[in-house]
């Protein structure tokens, strides 16, 4: 997924000839447009899971730090177990409802830094944890809406799933 997909994804009204023959405007109307500003290092440990929406980001200052989790069908180096369950999203960030369809299956990780001035998208059925430096920037771009569901990935170990998906009171305040 690159990020002029997702932008294109995001297109609306297009007015042709703006100012100048040949040049056309086009207002991103679907999807949204975030900015994530990190004030520490992060620390805590992001479970890894997928989006209902392609996106692509923009480092404006500092790093992050994306792990992309990918499935491998047989016994690999680096490869570990894990629980994926699906989540139907219920309208409001932090808000799921209860666990649907559970697997256990092997996941190797790519982790990538990115710095400002990098971008870097991912379609919505990938599988991510992210860590962000203390000032770093990242101008989001959310696609539009592809699934209500999102999957997450829970350690899997010694024949039992490892919950480590939470949602805290103090998380997605106003």
């Amino acid at each position: 997924m690159y990020h002029l997909d997702v932008i294109n994804q995001m297109s609306g009204t297009r007015l042709r000839n703006y100012i100048l023959p040949g040049l056309d405007s086009v207002l991103l109307e679907q999807g949204k447009l975030r900015l994530f500003e990190s004030s520490r290092d992060t620390e805590e440990f992001i479970v890894p899971h997928s989006h209902r929406f392609d996106f692509a980001c923009l480092v404006l200052e500092g790093v992050v730090t994306n792990k992309k989790y990918v499935p491998v069908s047989h016994e690999e180096a680096f490869a570990d177990m894990y629980t994926m369950t699906t989540l139907k999203y219920e309208g409001q960030p932090g808000s799921y409802s209860p666990q649907t369809s559970c697997e256990n299956k092997r996941f190797r990780v790519n982790t990538h830094a990115y710095q400002q001035g990098d971008w870097y998208s991912m379609s919505y059925e990938e599988i991510h944890s992210i860590s962000f430096r203390r000032n770093t920037k990242v101008l989001f771009l959310e696609g539009p809406e592809r699934s209500t569901k999102t999957v997450i990935l829970e350690p899997f170990v010694n024949g039992k799933k490892v919950p480590t998906f939470k949602v805290e009171e103090w998380m997605f305040q106003i």
